[in-house]
């Protein structure tokens, strides 16, 4: 809903609720455990007024949704799996100011409060998140562009023990970021060749010091038809709670007097952050006044990475009882690699009421374990979990001016990480707007088979996603 006046005001507001259901996916070992249903509300309003705009927002969610997880403890059964529902809430609000100054001068200041009630079959999280955000953008002479801001975040956190196997030492603490950014555009030839410096500082909870994160990128816009862009990025994923924290029990046999034998994944306080040196190169051309093309290389560097370290001999440990044999284990950054790629998207519109639009990546990854490292062979199912090849052919008629028909095409290569076949699929979509306030569109998804392979679940293994179709109606003022 809108409302204008002459003094230069303006208010919108909306409302919105929505819920879905869905049936479970199709598994090979039979049970159909996770159906999926969820129900969510909230509201927006903006208004302005002269040079300030104004952001209020918030909502609330409330989700079921079925898991089959694996629950291993230090008594018996030690080791069983779980058919139940995950129990999924949250609660947000936002609030946002921006004032404008002038064409490219402006600042913005942003908070909001968000909750996360988590609680599955074997793991619980409860999380408050409060975060602030400044922005400013200035111009300076020589066509110069600074854009910088400030961010701080603060996590109470607690995770409760649901399972004595799967815990997180401490289970409460208090999780926070503070980061830093600045980038400067510099327009170095009016139009044509602009250089764009920046970097981001950030410091967390899990990290020592403070970790720099530098980019650079140059465009270049040779003429009307034709645009070339380069670019080097720096950037880090800092370790979490699951690689410092966590401690997580797997059994790896029974003997025959009735003692177990476990693998033990013990918290890493030492756990750094994994490091990336991303070099970008792209070229995007219109051939005629009606097809563009896009098409983007890259080559990225990585140290440090995630990978799964034995990190001893196994030796009897008798606490907590009874007594059990232990395989010392953590979660380390023994990994390292490249991968590289290229990716191609053409679009052409044939007409004004038909477009069509393609992209095509090709992925190759090559990660090994550092020397030296205890890796227990983390790198070749996750080299094989990503797929080499993918393909997408979008269609888009416009029928008439209220009614649409999109169909697309997807094709993704094998993945032998996880023992899925390639597999093409396609989706369709009619949307009728039959008025200015209601539109109402019938989607059918993965038409092509019954079920395809995607991913895999533990402990469930392949998960089949399914042929799908529904309806969705949109009332909007």
């Amino acid at each position: 809903m809108r409302y204008g006046g002459g003094n230069g005001k303006d208010f919108t507001y909306r409302i919105y609720g929505m819920g879905f259901t869905r049936g479970g996916q199709n598994h090979l070992n039979g049970p159909t455990f996770d159906g999926w249903w969820q129900g969510q509300g909230g509201f927006r309003m903006d208004w302005e007024e002269k040079r300030d705009t104004f952001t209020l927002q918030g909502d609330a969610f409330y989700e079921e949704a079925g898991k089959e997880v694996g629950a291993t403890s230090y008594t018996p059964p030690y080791s069983q799996t779980i058919d139940a529902d995950a129990l999924i809430s949250g609660q947000n609000i936002l609030g946002r100011w921006k004032r404008v100054f002038s064409d490219g001068n402006d600042i913005q200041v942003q908070a909001y409060f968000d909750r996360a009630d988590r609680r599955t079959p074997n793991y619980a999280e409860i999380r408050d998140t409060f975060d602030v955000d400044l922005l400013q953008r200035f111009r300076l002479p020589a066509r110069q562009e600074i854009s910088w801001g400030l961010g701080a975040r603060v996590d109470p956190v607690d995770d409760p023990v649901v399972v004595s196997g799967l815990q997180f030492v401490p289970n409460s603490r208090l999780d926070y970021l503070a980061t830093v950014f600045i980038q400067d555009e510099i327009e170095l030839v009016d139009q044509r060749l602009t250089l764009t410096l920046g970097t981001k500082l950030l410091r967390t909870d899990f990290t020592k010091g403070v970790s720099l994160e530098p980019s650079i990128r140059l465009l270049w816009t040779p003429s009307d038809k034709q645009t070339i862009w380069a670019a080097y990025t720096h950037a880090l994923r800092t370790p979490s709670d699951s690689e410092e924290n966590l401690d997580l029990l797997g059994v790896v046999s029974v003997a025959a007097d009735g003692t177990p034998f476990f693998a033990r994944f013990n918290a890493n306080p030492n756990f750094v952050s994994e490091q990336l040196n991303g070099y970008e190169l792209g070229y995007r051309r219109t051939l005629t006044h009606n097809i563009y093309v896009d098409i983007a290389s890259f080559y990225n560097h990585y140290h440090d990475l995630f990978s799964e370290d034995i990190t001893g001999a196994p030796f009897l440990e008798t606490t907590p009882e009874p007594a059990h044999l232990l395989l010392p284990a953590q979660f380390r950054n023994g990994l390292l690699g490249y991968t590289k790629g290229i990716e191609i998207a053409p679009e052409w519109r044939a007409s004004n009421f038909w477009r069509l639009r393609g992209s095509y990546s090709y992925l190759h990854m090559n990660l090994g374990a550092s020397p030296g490292t205890g890796d227990v062979g983390t790198a070749a199912p996750t080299v094989g979990s990503s797929p080499e090849h993918e393909a997408t052919v979008m269609s888009a008629f416009d029928l008439t001016k209220k009614l649409q028909l999109d169909l697309t095409y997807r094709y993704v290569s094998a993945l032998p990480g996880l023992g899925i076949a390639a597999y093409s699929t396609g989706d369709a979509r009619i949307g009728w707007r039959f008025n200015r306030e209601w539109d109402i569109s019938f989607v059918g998804r993965n038409l092509f088979q019954p079920w395809h392979y995607e991913s895999a679940g533990d402990p469930s293994g392949l998960v089949g996603i399914k042929r799908s179709f529904f309806a969705k109606v949109t009332w909007s003022r």
